[in-house]
This record gives C-alpha cells, sequence and structure tokens, in this order.
C-alpha cells in the first residue's frame, strides 16, 4: 500500500534496511494528471502549438524506448541530406532603450530568468543539434519548435514571419513583413513567399496603402544552393558605397529582387525581441512560463 506511507521519509527506509523503494503508483498518477492538464489545454486553445514545447520530445520517447534500430537506421538514411547545421548571430550593442542596464554590458549578457539572454539563443541552437555557432549578436527568445520547423524546410531560404501584429508584444520590433499571401491556417502545406520587409506598418503598393502580413522575428535559413547563391549576392552588395549601412532587412530584400524566392513560415506569437525595458520584462516572463505540463484538473472540474 505505498499510498499509505506518502509522507514517510526515505532516510526511514535505509533505518529499516530497505535498499530499494519504487514508486509506481505515484509515477502513473502524475502522468494521468499530466495527461489531463495537456488535454485540456488543447481542448481550451484548440491548438497543439502551446503545448509543443512544454512535453516530452519525440526523441525523448524513442529514447526511452531504448529505440537504437531507429536510431541507426536514422543515421544512415538522414546523414546524407543533413549536413552538420551552424548558425551566425547577428550581434547587437548595448540598445536604444535599455540604457540603465546596459552601462557596463552589452544587451545580449542581460540576465533572463537566471541566464544571459545570448545562453537562451545559444542553448535553443543546441537544441537542434547546430553547434558550430558564430556569435555576433543576439537579442531574441522563442519557442523551440519555432526554430525546429524552420530548419525543416527544404527551402533555400526560408525565414520566420509572426502575423499576431496587432498583440501588445513585441510592437518594438519594426521588421513589418509583406509576404504573397497572409496567414491561413486553413490551407495546409500553402506556400508562402516573402515580397519585401519595411520598416513601416504601411508601404504603398497597388495604387494604395498595403498592409504587412505580420514581422520578421529575426531567423533566416539557408540551405544547400541557397548558401552559394547567398554567398554571390553578398559579393555584388559589397561593391555598393551603402555596404556598411545595409542591415539584414536590405538583405533579404535583395535577395528577393534577386529573382530568389523565400519561404515563409507563419507562427502567431511565441517569440520576444529585446529592444527596450519593456521587452526585457517581457522576455523574463516569457521564460519563466516555459514550465512543462504536472497539474491535474482543480476540484471543482472533477466534481462536474
Amino acid at each position: 500500500m505505498p499510498t499509505k506511507y506518502y509522507s514517510t521519509p526515505t532516510e526511514a527506509f535505509r533505518k529499516a534496511g530497505i535498499s530499494v523503494v519504487i514508486w509506481a503508483n505515484h509515477l502513473i498518477r502524475v502522468a494521468a494528471s499530466s495527461m489531463q492538464a495537456v488535454a485540456k489545454e488543447i481542448h481550451d486553445s484548440e491548438t497543439l502549438v502551446n503545448v509543443e514545447d512544454r512535453i516530452a520530445s519525440v526523441n525523448e520517447i524513442f529514447r526511452l524506448q531504448d529505440a537504437d534500430e531507429y536510431s541507426s537506421a536514422e543515421k544512415i538514411y538522414l546523414s546524407g541530406s543533413q549536413a552538420p547545421g551552424a548558425a551566425v548571430v547577428l550581434a547587437a550593442g548595448r540598445g536604444t532603450g535599455l540604457e540603465p542596464l546596459t552601462e557596463d554590458r552589452p544587451k545580449v549578457m542581460l540576465p533572463v530568468a537566471g541566464k544571459p539572454l545570448l545562453r537562451w539563443l545559444v542553448d535553443a541552437f543546441k537544441k537542434q543539434s547546430i553547434n558550430d555557432i558564430t556569435i555576433a549578436y543576439g537579442d531574441l527568445l522563442f519557442r523551440s519548435y519555432i526554430l525546429r520547423d524552420l530548419l525543416e524546410s527544404d527551402a533555400p531560404f526560408s525565414v520566420v514571419v509572426d502575423s499576431s501584429l496587432t498583440t501588445e508584444s513585441n510592437q518594438s520590433v519594426r521588421d513589418f513583413a509583406h509576404c504573397s499571401a497572409p496567414d491561413d491556417r486553413d490551407l495546409f502545406g500553402q506556400k508562402i513567399l516573402l515580397r519585401r520587409v519595411s520598416s513601416e506598418g504601411q508601404e504603398p503598393g497597388a495604387g494604395q496603402a498595403q498592409a504587412p502580413h505580420g514581422r520578421w522575428i529575426g531567423l533566416l535559413n539557408v540551405r544547400g544552393e541557397g548558401r552559394v547563391r547567398l554567398q554571390k549576392l553578398v559579393a555584388e552588395l559589397r561593391k555598393r558605397d551603402d555596404f556598411n549601412t545595409l542591415d539584414m532587412p536590405a538583405l533579404l530584400n535583395a535577395l528577393v529582387e534577386a529573382g530568389e524566392e523565400i519561404e515563409v513560415k507563419y507562427v502567431h506569437g511565441h517569440w520576444r525581441g529585446v529592444n527596450d525595458l519593456d521587452d526585457f520584462r517581457r522576455a523574463g516572463d516569457f521564460a519563466h512560463t516555459q514550465t512543462p505540463f504536472a497539474v491535474g484538473p482543480t476540484d471543482d472540474e472533477e466534481a462536474r
């Protein structure tokens, strides 16, 4: 009857000469509580995106099953198509609007939920097995599924665009994305392309103001032949007198103007840019809310 001794400390078992205690009952009960909590979240939000980063990954399930055969097959059949990844994180300085906090450090070294902002970014890349990281910059937090889905794209160029323009968060980000179509979750697999990134919420188009479809969050995936074409374009841009003033939106626009297709991966929130004090406060809240599910229904819910 393990539930009869839930308050007994482990030391009491040691003194009694008991060397092994298995709390199987409680592990089954916590699994049930977690499943109930996840089911309720999915029911209430009608989406899986809010739980994706708070539950065990598929790889963890395989690890627990000791799926050596699966892992071996994955290495054989996927190794040719998945080259080792690398990340270039464009660097920032002290940040306008963060002066009280960045007198003695760059903003990427500001602590967010117990570790520097830059550490969060590096850990996110390492979680996706991207270990060759050139650090220059990084004032971005995001849920891991965003980077995972971006890296799974087969397109030579792909970006992440947040379509939730009306939310209070990330209002300091001014990289507005104009795309070939708005975010439409009803059309699964629809191919959306980037048309332009601008710093204004509205931009002229077809004789009238054209509203953006979202904000580019600062992630660009380049793979395969795309890397060669990107290097060629940068070499051409170096010939311009204003090359030293160009930023990443200018590079994206140059790619589009050169005829390259940049595939858009839409998200709806789940990231934070850190550009001012309000962003910094929200970043801490954002990091702290990324906790696993392990809470069952309330007493009132059980009564119903």
